[in-house]
């Protein structure tokens, strides 16, 4: 069982960096689209919220127990800096995750309308951007 929740606490780790830099990647795409300032500022905010929600607070929940191996095994108790609770954390970083995923989808559909496409190209691509959504 210990070894199981060391890989799980691994996982979970693997977890964070992953999602970070795929939405990364997705506001690195964003930047380089032609969007007004007010969007673009938005995007920014995003990477704010992604680098401070998904990256750093739960990384350091992730390893705040000392010693070390409290961290994932249970057997062992150790001290936390950060509070116990992260009920509010996990509200959070929903909250975070939803909010910039709406930012992601709708800045492709916004940068479509500026684009010269035919018409069912534009819906059969705002169909595909709206399915990630889901």
């Amino acid at each position: 069982m210990r070894q199981y929740s060391y890989y799980l606490w691994i996982g979970q780790i693997l977890n964070m960096l992953a999602i970070s830099s795929l939405k990364f990647s997705i506001c690195a795409y964003l930047l380089n689209l032609n969007f007004s300032r007010v969007y673009l500022v938005v995007v920014w905010a995003s990477i704010v919220m992604v680098t401070t929600f998904n990256l750093v607070v739960p990384m350091m929940s992730v390893f705040c127990r000392t010693p070390m191996e409290a961290n994932w095994n249970k057997a062992i108790e150790g001290k936390c800096f950060m509070s116990t609770g992260n009920v509010g954390l996990s509200w959070t970083q929903g909250g975070s995750n939803i909010i910039t995923d709406l930012v992601y989808v709708v800045a492709p559909l916004i940068y479509l309308s500026t684009i010269q496409l035919p018409r069912r190209t534009q819906w059969g691509l705002r169909v595909v951007f709206c399915l990630s959504l889901g």
